[in-house]
């Protein structure tokens, strides 16, 4: 399995859970509808007058069925122009939920929704731990007997052991790979790696001290200084890397 293919039905999957959870809540939000224009409609058989007063209400709100509307569900009255110059408005009386998108959202059946984000979870979680595993390393870049892993930006023996560098000794093993030549100037490391300080002399000495140790131990690889002006990476005995 390549990680695209994981990827669009990861996608797939978590579109239809988004796209069954808005249906869930659509249809709460019409089933809530209905129910209170049945409400409604019988409050107003029993009343005839377009008028809110506490019995009206208590009417009401005993038409209906879920327990959350009967503890949120309001009426008001909404005032309808009849038409005519000076004529007397009418009024329209109104059923309203009191819902907030949050209740209506706890009042529609989501198991199946909750149900497919599982899978879909489940799925995402599988594809990362399968991945992982079978992930084919990159093959590394290799001078002498030391591989360089530029997605990694790390270090390693032949075995794929990481050589163990401090990350201003891997920044300078990075621009010894870099160049073709595996040569730098004095001043071209110096202006890479302390950009700000006027002499790093005495710090690259330092750092090329302490790298080649670690050459020595983990690599057939040495570093070789010319005249005290540049510096080439090269394998121990045979002088020139290939």
């Amino acid at each position: 399995m390549k990680s695209y293919h994981a990827l669009i039905v990861f996608a797939i999957l978590l579109g239809s859970t988004l796209l069954l959870g808005l249906d869930r809540y659509r249809q709460a939000e019409d089933a809530v509808l209905d129910e209170l224009q049945r409400a409604l409609t019988a409050t107003l058989q029993e009343h005839r007058y377009a008028t809110v007063s506490p019995d009206t209400i208590r009417d009401f709100r005993s038409h209906l069925r879920t327990p959350q509307l009967r503890q949120s569900a309001y009426l008001s009255l909404r005032a309808v122009e009849s038409g005519g110059a000076g004529s007397r408005p009418h009024y329209r009386m109104q059923a309203h939920a009191g819902f907030t998108p949050f209740m209506l959202l706890r009042l529609s059946d989501q198991r199946g929704t909750w149900l497919l984000l599982t899978v879909t979870l489940l799925w995402g979680i599988g594809s990362v731990l399968w991945l992982k595993t079978h992930r084919q390393p990159l093959p590394l870049l290799f001078v002498g007997n030391l591989g360089y892993d530029a997605a990694e930006q790390r270090f390693y023996t032949p075995g794929r052991a990481v050589v163990p560098l401090t990350p201003m000794q891997r920044d300078l093993m990075r621009l010894f790979f870099d160049t073709p030549t595996h040569r730098l100037d004095k001043s071209v490391i110096c202006d890479a790696l302390w950009p700000k300080k006027p002499d790093a002399s005495e710090t690259l000495y330092t750092l090329i001290r302490r790298l080649k140790t670690v050459l020595s131990a983990h690599s057939n690889l040495e570093i070789d200084n010319e005249r005290g002006q540049s510096y080439s990476l090269k394998i121990r005995g045979v002088g020139k890397c290939q």
